[in-house]
């Protein structure tokens, strides 16, 4: 017991100092699920390869974006579950922000954040599909219109953070997408 505590200690130190994807609220909560966070972080390089392969002028805030981040935590809540994929989704948006820095962990303004994690909602709550893989299952909830493809498109989020935080995020545009 103790050598495998050991390389999972070593792991998450390894993640902490070499992978830009594990922010302050991440460590933490990787601290607390280490072998969640070890599923969670091969989700995400997953999600970012098909993202990059299916969408790649628009990883960043566009359709490529949103279905990255749907996919992610669509595979994380089949591995660890919903309510630890939020656990690593929020923590992954939130980071810094919450420990009064002003800074978002995910280097992201605010309806960048909103974006991802609408998206992230999205994907953790889509219901696997008989005979669809999990890209399937994410693109047919993208082309439905369930995710939000842009920071400027007039979506409403209520997001609980922890057990008592509670952000209300308004995104308004001028047009309507």
């Amino acid at each position: 017991m103790g050598g495998s505590v050991c390389a999972v200690a070593a792991a998450l130190m390894c993640l902490a100092s070499t992978n830009a994807w594990l922010f302050d609220g991440e460590v933490a909560t990787s601290i607390l699920n280490p072998l969640d966070a070890l599923k969670a972080k091969d989700a995400a390089d997953a999600s970012l390869a098909d993202a990059r392969r299916l969408y790649p002028n628009s990883v960043s805030d566009g359709r490529g974006d949103a279905f990255r981040h749907a996919l992610w935590n669509y595979r994380m809540a089949q591995a660890i579950g919903a309510s630890e994929a939020k656990k690593f989704g929020d923590a992954h948006e939130v980071g810094n922000f919450l420990r009064g820095t002003g800074v978002y962990g995910s280097g992201n303004n605010p309806g960048s954040r909103a974006m991802d994690l609408f998206n992230n909602n999205v994907g953790r709550n889509l219901t696997p599909i008989p005979g669809k893989s999990d890209i399937e299952v994410v693109q047919d909830a993208l082309n439905r219109g369930l995710l939000q493809t842009s920071p400027k498109q007039k979506r409403y989020i209520q997001q609980a953070l922890g057990d008592k935080l509670k952000i209300k995020i308004k995104v308004k545009s001028k047009k309507n997408y």
